[in-house]
């Protein structure tokens, strides 16, 4: 836990997720170098290529596909006991652009038993509207939408102790305010018509989005090399949305090359003060939305990872390396957002009750030098 330099690596890795007619995929390149004994740079890309047909769109719209580049560039220099951080990440979708820029202060003391971690990071993003065609194809931006601002600000504090030869626990606070263009530019909301019809209405978000997110963690190394893993996070922010989080983990070496981890995760969510499923006939609200992720939910998740090192005694100038694969099966059950599907226009005001479950990948191999 002293206050040391990240080790020189270099990371390839693949990402898959498969969840609600939605595909995400796409490989992800790191790398960091040390200079000297006070200065780590480094340098990250990852892509994703979206084809979605969620249930957003089943009701609303046509399937589409997109992709998404993220470079990231930065920095750890080491004073010491304190390493401060800066970074910059950039962010290009055809209709979302977004630039953030990262700094970050941590110091030990105590004899290195104790880590106090100071972070800010600041966001400016442009929201735009693409057009498709029938088929899913990209056209343009829309240019009747224009361009669109949201500032994002994000302030995190935490602390490292080591408690006992065999436990070690974190907290940690994050405060995050949004300012600007909070909503997504294609969903609809639903409403009843004068007529008794189900039909689409613009959402309209709050301009501004406040949160705090409050996590403890600890890890305890068992005597035979295994270690537990426990995490509670609670969220709450000023759309009413509160949310806990609970998670359990075990990790088990197996002979001198292997590793396997193991977790259990639950997430309960209430609603945002103006989330509706169905807006009630007679007219809209000041504020109006129907994201499933505003709504109440349950989801839960099963996840194991493998890892096997390589290169144990190093080979050319390489130290060591190793793969690793990940696997997660989510399950996402929603207690008040129904299945609109194909009853859009229809009086049917009776929506199905919907859930699904993801499948979440991940394949990467790491050297380091």
């Amino acid at each position: 836990m002293a206050a040391i330099l990240p080790e020189d690596r270099f990371d390839i890795l693949y990402h898959r997720y498969e969840g609600d007619e939605v595909k995400v995929d796409g490989p992800s390149l790191l790398g960091r170098k040390a200079f000297g004994k006070h200065t780590s740079l480094y340098a990250n890309y990852y892509a994703d290529a979206v084809s979605s047909a969620s249930i957003d769109v089943r009701t609303y719209a046509s399937p589409y596909t997109e992709d998404r580049a993220e470079y990231s560039f930065g920095a750890d220099l080491l004073f010491d006991t304190t390493t401060m951080a800066v970074g910059y990440t950039n962010s290009e979708e055809n209709d979302y652009s977004s630039d953030t820029y990262h700094f970050g202060v941590s110091h030990t003391m105590f004899g290195d038993l104790t880590t106090v971690n100071l972070g800010f990071s600041y966001g400016d993003d442009e929201v735009r509207k693409n057009q498709y065609g029938p088929g899913g194809e990209y056209i343009g931006n829309d240019p009747t939408f224009g361009a669109e601002e949201l500032k994002r600000r994000n302030y995190r504090l935490g602390m490292t102790q080591i408690l006992t030869r065999s436990l070690i626990m974190n907290l940690a606070f994050e405060a995050v305010s949004d300012e600007g263009y909070t909503q997504n530019p294609y969903r609809s909301a639903l409403i009843i018509s004068d007529l008794g019809v189900v039909s689409g209405t613009p959402e309209n978000y709050p301009d501004t989005r406040t949160s705090d997110a409050f996590a403890v963690r600890a890890n305890y190394f068992l005597p035979y090399r295994a270690a537990l893993k426990f995490e509670y996070k609670y969220y709450e922010d000023s759309w009413d949305i509160k949310a806990h989080t609970y998670m359990i983990g075990y990790t088990q070496p197996f002979r001198e090359h292997w590793m396997f981890d193991f977790h259990y995760r639950v997430y309960q969510q209430d609603q945002a003060s103006f989330y509706y499923d169905l807006l009630p006939q007679g007219g809209a609200q000041v504020y109006q939305a129907r994201d499933k992720e505003l709504s109440q939910f349950t989801s839960q998740g099963f996840g194991i990872g493998v890892s096997y090192e390589l290169l144990k005694t190093g080979w050319w100038k390489l130290d060591k390396g190793s793969v690793s694969f990940g696997y997660e099966r989510m399950d996402f059950d929603y207690d008040n957002f129904s299945d609109y599907e194909g009853l859009v226009g229809t009086t049917n005001t009776e929506g199905r009750p919907f859930a699904y479950s993801a499948d979440v990948f991940e394949l990467y191999f790491s050297v380091w030098y």
